[in-house]
């Protein structure tokens, strides 16, 4: 999944900021797989004997010890969960999945990457004790890790007691770390061999380890969209995963990448630290390599560039509020606030109460009537939880740019969806999310990010420009929730003109709008913008009047979607208010 990156911390903690950190990487879990558990981790326990002899740990099985990046765990679809099933699937090996995800839930960067060494630490103990005390052999031990991970099994094997046979890190991350030397992050001088896996612009892009490997460049990755960074980043332990079933499968020149174990061939590049090997890869991830020369200045300078732009883009989606609306409080929001339970505690939210989330559009905010219309029908018909999402600091650019900081919001709206679902009893079955224009596909996309499976996406007349040609997951589609119906008004210059829902409506042709006036060319603005937030109209009307809008035997919009409705659909309206015809 994608995640917002603060790459900004303060210079010195504070002892309750230390405190809080320490404590959740206190909370560090080692769990046991092996070929007798291949789905049900064992719990060993740092100098607890007991935990081990009660485990399936063999000793004379080679271990493997794999863990997670920043607001990663080990659950099953997980980097943890790939690598584990690809070692178990070809071999005995002891399988420990490293489990960090309270010190690296934290919604800000940093406070993770501070607790990059603590952890470190833990994982450290626990292979020295495993060492004195089960039989663990280092030289059959590799320690692997993604991202913020890649850091972690670096330093945890750099202070191991014994040597550790091989890192492998994969696509290390660069906030935060670039600047550090060897002692702070993932390095060649960790273990007996460090191998590096570059995917990403996210990911360090000095060679680091005894053979560092740059897929495609090192920069992108084929088959990543609008999410590129994401998908980019979380290729490395793709491509990785495959390699230990496919153990000559990536190959640069005459060595592999990846693999059950490290190709000894690969230690030249410790003599020939210039020497990169550029993959290049289809989407089965598994076609010939060829070797490349070094990383140029210009190819730095063009990553820093691109990443540069992107952080503008996260610190204005970072500035996306939620604001709470119910009957107690129709008019007045109440902040919410990501990880936050207080403000949750302390405002109107009410479990038992439908959910439904509301996204403006371009260049809009939450005190528009886009917003605040849709509120005030739905909490006239009943008792709802209504958030207004306000995403005015990403959608008041030029409309190229907000129009690529979609998904990035819908990120963030993601990971207020799933706080909510662990802390607040968020019932996914019982929750809409909402957008026009730009704000349906944010819409759509929230969904789809979410961990849990949301039962309906509304989009009013999804935004045609930038997205018409996209492919799904870079922009709405009918698989990012349960229910996913498109409202179509203005398909001939501002809505999007394809089928991409579970049901999608083209009132009235979908092209222009009765009592709107004709659009003949792009300067009918008044046209336009008339017919296109006739989507918003028809769906706060059909709100309020749930069997007025009628396409055969189906009904469009109202306060939750026809569970019937499925393809597609054209009705007529009038043109004025009331404009259902039942």
């Amino acid at each position: 999944m994608l995640h917002i990156i603060d790459t900004s911390e303060p210079a010195v903690l504070t002892q309750a900021e230390y405190e809080e950190i320490s404590y959740a990487t206190f909370q560090t879990q080692f769990l046991l797989y092996t070929r007798n558990n291949r789905k049900v981790g064992e719990p060993l326990i740092i100098n607890d004997n007991d935990s081990v002899e009660k485990s399936s740990w063999n000793p004379t099985h080679p271990t493997r010890i794999i863990t997670h990046g920043w607001r990663g765990d080990i659950e099953a679809k997980s980097a943890c969960a790939l690598i584990r099933d690809a070692y178990l699937s070809i071999g005995d090996y002891n399988v420990i999945l490293i489990d960090w995800s309270k010190a690296a839930g934290y919604l800000w960067y940093w406070k993770v990457a501070r607790s990059v060494p603590l952890v470190a630490e833990r994982v450290t103990q626990l292979i020295d004790f495993l060492q004195s005390q089960a039989g663990l052999d280092p030289s059959k031990t590799k320690v692997i890790g993604h991202s913020l991970g890649g850091h972690v099994v670096g330093l945890a094997a750099r202070n191991a007691n014994g040597d550790i046979a091989e890192v492998v890190a994969l696509d290390p991350a660069k906030p935060l770390f670039d600047s550090k030397g060897p002692a702070e992050r993932v390095d060649r001088s960790d273990a007996a061999r460090v191998q590096v896996i570059h995917t990403s612009i996210l990911g360090l892009e000095e060679p680091i380890g005894d053979a560092d490997f740059y897929p495609n460049g090192g920069k992108s990755q084929p088959g990543c969209g609008t999410i590129a960074l994401t998908c980019a980043h979380a290729r490395s332990y793709e491509y990785y995963a495959e390699s230990i079933l496919n153990p000559t499968g990536f190959r640069a020149g005459k060595v592999f990448m990846g693999g059950p174990s490290l190709d000894p061939k690969c230690l030249l590049l410790a003599v020939y630290p210039s020497l990169l090997a550029s993959i290049t890869t289809n989407l089965n991830y598994t076609n010939d390599i060829n070797d490349s020369g070094t990383l140029t200045l210009s190819d730095i300078n063009e990553s820093e560039f691109i990443l540069n732009i992107f952080n503008t883009i996260y610190k204005d989606a970072q500035k996306t509020t939620f604001h709470l609306y119910t009957r107690n409080n129709p008019e007045i929001g109440e902040q919410l606030f990501i990880d936050d339970l207080d403000s949750i505690k302390k405002s109107f939210w009410n479990p038992d109460h439908p959910t439904r989330l509301i996204i403006h559009g371009w260049k809009g905010n939450c005190e528009s009537t886009i917003c605040t219309d849709i509120r005030d029908a739905y909490l006239n018909v009943g008792d709802y939880n209504i958030i207004l999402i306000d995403w005015r600091a990403a959608a008041n650019h030029l409309y190229s740019k907000s129009a690529r900081s979609t998904p990035i919001v819908s990120q963030y709206i993601a990971l207020l969806v799933d706080f909510l679902e662990n802390n607040a009893s968020l019932d996914l079955d019982r929750t809409t999310i909402i957008g026009y224009s730009l704000g349906g596909h944010i819409a759509s996309l929230s969904a789809r990010f979410a961990t849990g499976k949301i039962r309906e996406v509304v989009a009013l007349d999804p935004a045609g420009p930038c997205f018409e040609y996209k492919e799904p997951g870079e922009r709405m589609d009918k698989t990012d929730a349960i229910l996913v119906q498109v409202i179509h008004t203005c398909i001939k210059y501002m809505g999007i003109k394809s089928a991409i829902g579970t049901s999608d409506f083209y009132v009235n042709g979908g092209e222009e709008q009765p009592g709107c006036g004709p659009i003949r060319w792009i300067g009918n603005l008044m046209a336009i913008t008339c017919a296109h937030m006739r989507a918003l109209e028809y769906y706060i009307e059909s709100i309020l009047n749930p069997r007025g809008f009628r396409a055969g035997k189906v009904f469009m919009g109202g306060p939750s979607l026809d569970p019937n409705a499925c393809g597609v659909y054209v009705l007529e309206t009038a043109d004025r208010s009331p404009f259902a015809l039942g």
